[in-house]
């Protein structure tokens, strides 16, 4: 798979790379918290592309500082606002925990559906064909049988 992968990105001039070592990615998990709840979705992305390009082409650690301020700065994030992020233990540990406690509720694939009549539902967790959505729309009533 690596080698595929591998020369996938050899077409789009990428050096793909799986030399590096990830470490806690908190404090990265940190700063795009705080990039999405106060810079929007398109920091938060950006940031995360960053994050992606340099541990995937570079095999530089996210749990590296310098590696996330790089990519904090690239992204356009407000940097006074990611030091106070990286210097405040505690800073954006809610919203980190509130996505633990979905994770712990089995939302675990991405993407994760919940689908509901009001009574009953059904959760489906990662990608899906379409007959999986039909037969749990059949179930809950919500279409008539194909």
């Amino acid at each position: 798979m690596i080698e595929r992968l591998s020369g996938i990105m050899k077409t789009l001039d990428v050096e793909y790379n799986m030399d590096g070592n990830t470490g806690p990615t908190l404090d990265g998990h940190r700063i795009a918290t705080y990039a999405e709840r106060v810079e929007g979705i398109d920091k938060q992305n950006a940031f995360m592309e960053e994050i992606f390009k340099s541990y995937f082409t570079k095999a530089e650690a996210p749990c590296d500082v310098k590696v996330l301020r790089s990519a904090a700065k690239n992204a356009g994030l407000d940097m006074e606002a990611v030091e106070n992020v990286l210097a405040t233990p505690t800073a954006e540990l809610g919203e980190i925990d509130e996505q633990m406690q979905k994770f712990a509720r089995g939302v675990s694939g991405v993407p994760y559906f919940i689908l509901s009549d009001g009574k009953r539902r059904i959760r489906m967790s990662g990608a899906q064909p379409p007959e999986q959505f039909l037969d749990a729309l059949e179930q809950l009533g919500a279409i008539d049988d194909a």
